[in-house]
């Protein structure tokens, strides 16, 4: 766990590819950007991030 400038921040990779596996890891990253991505761009954008973002929460509310 690192700390800068009194946030802490804790890398959850190593956990997370001991569980899923380097292969079941990198489609979980894959999975990650495709939700988040500027489909007519290909890239992560601040708009496509702020839109995207808050379908996901909304989407992961209403599982719940």
């Amino acid at each position: 766990m690192a700390s800068r400038n009194g946030i802490v921040f804790e890398d959850f990779f190593p956990a997370m590819v001991d569980k899923l596996g380097a292969e079941g890891f990198m489609k979980e990253l894959s999975n990650g950007f495709q939700l988040l991505v500027d489909e007519d761009r290909g890239l992560i954008t601040f708009e496509s991030l702020k839109r995207n973002s808050a379908f996901a929460w909304a989407a992961r509310n209403e599982r719940r």
